[in-house]
């Protein structure tokens, strides 16, 4: 099913059909209507972060993520550190100048635990399951 939906992805067509090569850790986006359902995968360090920021940042210009509020699913994550909660705050800050708003599911324990320590969890909506964020979040 999950190999269906990536084949069938706008976001996987429209980068296929511009030749975009988009980020190692990004898996798909979906345009749900009012939001952006963005899926990751694998791991998301310095290194993976820093060496993916051009791509990203293609992706993001080609497809308007700024335009809706963006609803990201960890499931697939395999790692995490400080830089990707940094990553995350710079999205956030671009993402609040549109008045839009960035929520995150199936967060990983330790993940969570960084966002508290560095009391930065304020700034995102955390949903425990797809489901619930699906119904919540507008």
């Amino acid at each position: 099913m999950k190999f269906l939906l990536k084949l069938f992805c706008p976001f996987t067509r429209m980068c296929k059909r511009k030749n975009i090569k988009p980020p190692v850790y990004l898996d798909t986006i979906e345009d749900k209507g009012g939001f952006f359902l963005v899926r990751l995968k694998g791991s998301l360090d310095m290194d993976v972060l820093a060496g993916n920021r051009d791509k990203m940042t293609a992706v993001s210009k080609e497809m308007n993520l700024d335009t809706k509020n963006i609803l990201i699913d960890f499931e697939n994550v395999t790692h995490t550190d400080s830089s990707t909660v940094a990553a995350l705050l710079g999205r956030f800050l671009d993402i609040q100048k549109v008045k839009k708003r960035i929520a995150l599911f199936n967060v990983p324990e330790e993940f969570r635990k960084l966002i508290e320590i560095l009391r930065v969890e304020h700034n995102f909506l955390i949903y425990d399951k797809e489901l619930t964020a699906l119904r919540e979040f507008r």
